[in-house]
Parts: structure tokens; sequence; C-alpha cells
């Protein structure tokens, strides 16, 4: 994070964000890690025009080119979840996801919010161990995570 703030990177909430050009920013992202995009467009940009007071784009910008994002989900007044983190490849060596973490956690200490979820960790039942290390890193704790479905016969 020092050097993504020595460099000049710098943390913002983005208060009326572009659908479109964040929808590309996790895209592009999504594909560099060879991960699927969970979400079009049409059905971001639905969430976001039927809860308009939940989603919240979170970013860290070098001379005003966005370098990471996070999208976060208001979940009620005590939780602040991260859906969507994303960041370009060619600010890597800055590390700007940490900076945006490093904010969103001053945001939640700011606005009294008790948890800020980081996410799931696996994908399709499987443990990401990098992804785990990273967010421990951070300074997370891992917790579980249920779910639940009905069985129709």
């Amino acid at each position: 994070m020092k050097k993504s703030l020595r460099e000049g990177l710098h943390f913002e909430e983005w208060l009326n964000p572009d659908w479109a050009i964040v929808h590309a920013f996790i895209t592009a992202a999504r594909e560099r890690k060879q991960r699927p995009m969970t979400m079009s467009l049409e059905t971001l940009f639905a969430s976001v025009t039927q809860l308009p007071n939940v989603f919240q784009v979170f970013t860290a910008r070098f001379q005003g080119k966005l370098a990471a994002l996070v999208v976060t989900v208001r979940i009620n007044e005590r939780i602040l979840y991260t859906l969507y983190p994303a960041d370009a490849a060619e600010f890597l060596d800055l590390s700007p996801l940490i900076l945006v973490n490093a904010g969103l956690y001053q945001y939640c200490l700011t606005n009294q919010y008790q948890i800020l979820d980081l996410g799931i960790s696996t994908e399709n039942g499987v443990r990401n161990e990098g992804l785990i290390r990273f967010k421990k890193n951070l300074g997370a704790i891992t917790s579980e995570k249920h779910s639940y479905q009905f069985l129709f016969e």
C-alpha cells in the first residue's frame, strides 16, 4: 500500500459510476484471471436501478486513470459486502486492490459498519488458496459460508 500511495494512487468512492465502464473493467480483470463474469451488464444495471442505495463503487486511481475498483453491496447497516473486486493489469506492480481494501476498511469505520465481508474464496466449492492468503494478509478472518437450496421432487 505504501508503494501505491508513494507512486500517486489515491482511493475514492465513485459517486456516479458509469456502470458500462465498471462492468467492462471487471470483465477484463476476470478474463485475465481466467474467471467467468457472473453478471451481465444488463443484470448489473437492472440491479443497480432497482436498488439505488445498495450498490457502491470504490476505486484506486492514478492521474484519473482507473487502477482498481471494488463494487460493494450494502447488506444492512452493519455489513458491507465486496461483490466485485477488479484491477488493471498495467498497475499490478502497485497492488491497487490493497489500497482499495484499506480505503474500504476506513470507510466502514467511519460509517459504523461492523463487518466488511470480502466475499467468498471458492469457485464451485473449490478453495482458492491464493485468494484466501491475500485476504488473510489484509487482516481478514475466515468464516463459514452456508448455502441452502430447495429440493423439489
